[in-house]
């Protein structure tokens, strides 16, 4: 693996953006065709509030690889940090089309439905991702948001509580 995207991938889970693009950018200058790397540069862009970058970088990367799957998640991402749920929801449809298997994808997929108060839905998306894997922090999360919503306190509580524990 190229070692700026080695360092980029540390500094964006380190939620150092800005930090993350030069690497990126780097590590994209030694190899313009890597979708992956452009689909990292999207949400690096986008959690700096510079959408339009974002959605270019997203879009490049779609071109390189449409069946890639994390690229639609990437997608889905960059386009509910601009509040365009709709396309959102559509983009990890596709993601999930691809890959079923993912909690992360259906954890973005409850945050998505939930951000449109549709609480049944993100309840469904999150106990998806749940059965996926049953210590994904999102979907727990969204599980129990998406039960106080729907008037479900006790079931909420019983949802966070063993995440506390752990």
């Amino acid at each position: 693996m190229n070692p700026h995207l080695q360092r980029g991938l540390l500094l964006f889970e380190q939620s150092r953006y800005d930090q993350a693009e030069p690497e990126f950018r780097q590590a994209l200058a030694a190899n313009s065709q890597h979708a992956y790397t452009h689909a990292l540069l999207g949400p690096t862009l986008s959690e700096q509030e510079r959408f339009q970058e974002a959605e270019a970088e997203v879009a490049e990367a779609l071109n390189l690889d449409p069946g890639e799957p994390f690229v639609h998640y990437v997608r889905a991402r960059v386009l509910s940090d601009r509040e365009r749920f709709p396309q959102a929801e559509s983009a990890i449809a596709e993601a999930i089309e691809l890959d079923p298997e993912d909690a992360d994808y259906r954890g973005v997929q409850s945050q998505i439905l939930y951000n449109q108060k549709k609480w049944t839905g993100a309840l469904e998306a999150a106990e998806h991702g749940l059965a996926l894997n049953p210590e994904h922090i999102a979907c727990t999360n969204l599980r129990a948001m998406a039960l106080v919503q729907l008037g479900r306190n006790e079931e909420a509580g019983a949802t966070i509580d063993p995440a506390l524990a752990r």
